[in-house]
């Protein structure tokens, strides 16, 4: 009391209508649009794609190259290697693929494989890198100059909450497992603790995501883990 001052109880606000996990992650991320999205794909542009039925890479991500065009014989042939059914003249984007530098990171680094994709996989577009310079290569990737190019690309956490969130609205509603770590980072020169959770069913590294603590609502039990 002599250090913090008499401690004041406030009352918990119930809301009327509890907003499930997943509601609130959506209406953080303030998604485009699909068809917005896919006249906004230019060159070079960062995008991410959904992979359906795909377990092991439910999405990827991918640089353009151009803009969207129709759909050849051979794009047919090249998308159905994916597990995409499109017919010739349907818009389709070409990418360069990006791969994680190592399980669970934010950071990728091209490849020299190529991609077509349906437009309608589009779920985020026009990413832009959380850091501009080139990024550190690993032994590992500059053991594989074969199959990685140069160009380097680290995915902003917001955007990967995004990707996340966007992707659970197609499979259902987000459910927490469970709390494995949390850490306090500063947002406007405010301290602000986070959380980093497992999902139901979502068991790869790199599905894991930092949550403020307003995410989890009046959760007690939960944060009490």
């Amino acid at each position: 009391e002599k250090r913090f001052g008499r401690a004041v109880r406030v009352p918990i606000i119930h809301p009327k209508k509890p907003e499930s996990s997943l509601a609130r992650m959506l209406r953080s991320v303030q998604s485009k649009p699909l068809p917005e999205m896919i006249k906004a794909v230019t060159d070079g542009q960062y995008v991410c794609v959904v992979v359906k039925d795909n377990p092991h890479e439910p999405w990827m991500l991918g640089r353009a190259g151009g803009d969207v065009e129709k759909a050849t014989a051979n794009d047919v042939t090249e998308a159905a290697e994916l597990g995409f059914t499109i017919k010739a003249g349907a818009e389709v984007l070409r990418l360069i693929k990006f791969e994680p530098f190592e399980l669970g990171s934010r950071r990728y680094i091209e490849t020299k494989v190529p991609l077509v994709v349906p437009a309608t996989a589009l779920r985020r577009g026009e990413l832009k890198p959380n850091n501009v310079n080139e990024l550190r290569k690993s032994v590992r990737i500059k053991n594989q100059a074969s199959r990685y190019g140069e160009s380097t690309f680290e995915l902003k956490e917001e955007d990967l909450r995004a990707i996340v969130a966007i992707l659970g609205s197609e499979i259902g509603d987000f459910k927490v497992d469970k709390l494995l770590a949390h850490r306090v980072v500063v947002q406007r020169g405010k301290p602000v603790d986070q959380f980093q959770v497992k999902w139901q069913g979502w068991e790869r590294e790199e599905d894991l995501t930092w949550e403020p603590l307003s995410a989890f609502g009046n959760d007690e039990a939960l944060l009490a883990e």
